[in-house]
């Protein structure tokens, strides 16, 4: 009866906790300005590079800045795709049902990430400004083109694993997982715009 005719938050909420929560917080990020990261699970991305924000408009004396979630998120799911069929020749030998092989086709790729998987692409690929490749409504809306590279890579992978096993060369494996993953660029490049190798910005001081 509580429940049926009552609010259940209002039923749990401890009284005697109200008013001792601490709302301040010791270190903050100094930011202007919202990134939304909109229909995709790109959250620690986001995070990531709002912490960087702040750097940029300190240095350059701009009101505000806003780096390209898209251009990293390019390389995120392309790293990604190469991992999974290095997997899937890693583990050719093992059945289907292998726990580690299931778990490999389950979820190829997916939006989510953690810092370190920030910091690598970083150093990798560097950064570029939002206006150098904006989103896209792929970028925003992530999970159709997920879904198609996901399909894609999970033919690809039982393709590799049945070269490895009838004993194909493994040059030739590889040759054929490179070719594998230039379709998968080029997937990205159709839905996500193809990354800049440079770029020209141009932007206006505060003073």
């Amino acid at each position: 009866n509580a429940l049926t005719n009552n609010d259940a938050k209002k039923l749990s909420l401890n009284r005697e906790n109200v008013g001792k929560v601490d709302s301040y917080f010791k270190y903050k990020v100094k930011i202007k300005g919202i990134t939304d990261q909109k229909s995709s699970g790109r959250c620690w991305m986001f995070t990531s590079l709002n912490v960087f924000r702040p750097e940029v408009m300190d240095r350059l004396n701009i009101p505000s800045f806003e780096f390209s979630e898209n251009y990293l998120y390019f390389y995120d799911i392309l790293e990604k795709a190469n991992l999974f069929l290095e997997n899937t020749m890693a583990t050719a030998a093992k059945p289907m049902d292998d726990r580690l092989v299931g778990w490999y086709f389950k979820s190829p790729i997916d939006d989510g990430g953690v810092w370190s998987s920030f910091v690598n692409l970083v150093k990798k690929y560097g950064l570029v400004p939002k206006e150098a490749m904006p989103e896209t409504n792929s970028s925003n809306n992530t999970s159709r083109m997920i879904s198609a590279i996901t399909t894609k890579l999970r033919e690809d992978g039982l393709q590799l694993r049945d070269m490895v096993n009838s004993g194909k060369k493994m040059a030739d494996v590889r040759n054929k997982k490179v070719e594998q993953l230039s379709e998968v660029y080029r997937m990205l490049a159709l839905n996500l715009g193809e990354p800049p190798t440079t770029f020209q910005w141009r932007y206006q001081t505060t003073k």
